[in-house]
C-alpha cells in the first residue's frame, strides 16, 4: 500500500489542503534558528529587521517553512 505521492505525481501550481494546520510562531522560528545555528539578525533581531529590511519584522527561515 502506497502512502502519499512520489515527486512525479505532483502537479505544478496545485494546492493541497491538509489538516491540522500549524501557525508558525516567533518561538518556532527562533528555536529552528538556534538548532540549525543560523544566527542571521533577519531572523533573530527584531530591531534589525524593523529598521534595516523591507519586511519591517523578523522573517521565518525558508527551510523551516
Amino acid at each position: 500500500m502506497q502512502f502519499g505521492r512520489s515527486f512525479e505525481e505532483f502537479d505544478v501550481g496545485a494546492t493541497y489542503k491538509h489538516w491540522p494546520g500549524k501557525t508558525v510562531t516567533e518561538y518556532d522560528d527562533h528555536l529552528f534558528c538556534l538548532l540549525t545555528m543560523n544566527h542571521h539578525p533577519l531572523h533573530l533581531d527584531r530591531f534589525y529587521a524593523e529598521n534595516a529590511t523591507e519586511f519591517g519584522k523578523n522573517v521565518v527561515v525558508g527551510h523551516y517553512v
